[in-house]
């Protein structure tokens, strides 16, 4: 049982390396790498829900969301320029991707919601 608990660990740092690299993450193929089977490769969601995978996730996923903080709080300043607004926004667009491909969500069904007050 251990060594299964190895592999889930070694799949999340190669996860972790490829978003990081802004690379696309294949989960099979990751999976088959690092030595489980045809059945694990074809369900890696399995090799995602366990609890060594998910400790391994932990802190980057806490990394993710104090960006995304950061992010939306720089966007909630009252003189942006465009260009300013735009790479926040494609910055939070990128924190959240990472987010939910790191999590096992899904990345297409994201939405971004931005509220301004009136001062």
């Amino acid at each position: 049982m251990p060594k299964r608990s190895e592999n889930a660990k070694a799949v999340a740092r190669d996860v972790k390396d490829a978003l990081k690299k802004g690379k696309r993450v294949l989960l099979g193929d990751i999976v088959e790498k690092r030595g489980y089977g045809k059945s694990a490769k074809k369900n890696p969601q399995r090799v995602r829900s366990t609890k060594s995978y998910k400790e391994e996730m932990f802190d980057f996923l806490q990394w993710t969301e104090k960006e995304e903080k950061r992010i939306c709080k720089a966007l909630s300043i009252k003189n942006l320029s465009k260009v300013q607004y735009e790479g926040l926004v494609r910055s939070l667009s990128e924190v959240k991707k990472q987010q939910a491909l790191a999590g096992g969500k899904p990345t297409d069904l994201v939405q971004h919601t931005v509220s301004f007050k009136k001062l």
